[in-house]
């Protein structure tokens, strides 16, 4: 089990831990080109459907499972028929990494407590560049 105030615990200024209805997010580093997050996601959680329009999300999974789906389109994430839908994990090495593009359309969903670091990459990175299409949460 993941402890969530992992932020507490270890010294971390909580003025950059941003809470969210799935867990929060604490931003390591922010620069112009990019941002470095530490994400605990609680058990259930889910993301929002969203895409970016210039920003690459690399996510490495520290512990905990974390399921990645990705849409063709609009339409079908309304309708949720995944393009892609696969599983990333701390225990499988090859499986603790996934690359997201832009503009795909995409969401995640943490069936266990999941701690992963997030890269996120731009030639002029801004944190307004993502689109929601719906609102993220947790399922009890």
């Amino acid at each position: 089990m993941i402890n969530s105030n992992l932020f507490n615990l270890t010294g971390l200024n909580s003025q950059y831990v941003e809470k969210k209805l799935w867990g929060w997010k604490y931003t390591l580093t922010f620069t112009t080109y990019y941002a470095l997050d530490i994400c605990f996601v609680k058990k259930g959680g889910y993301s929002s459907i969203h895409y970016h329009t210039h920003v690459a999300n690399q996510i490495f999974i520290l512990s905990g499972l974390l399921e990645i789906m990705t849409y063709k389109n609009r339409e079908d994430a309304d309708q949720q028929k995944f393009s892609s839908r696969k599983f990333f994990s701390s225990e499988e090495p090859h499986e603790r990494k996934c690359l997201i593009k832009p503009p795909v359309i995409h969401e995640f969903f943490a069936p266990e407590e999941t701690l992963f670091v997030e890269l996120t990459e731009a030639m002029h990175y801004t944190n307004k560049d993502i689109k929601r299409l719906n609102e993220g949460g947790c399922r009890k």
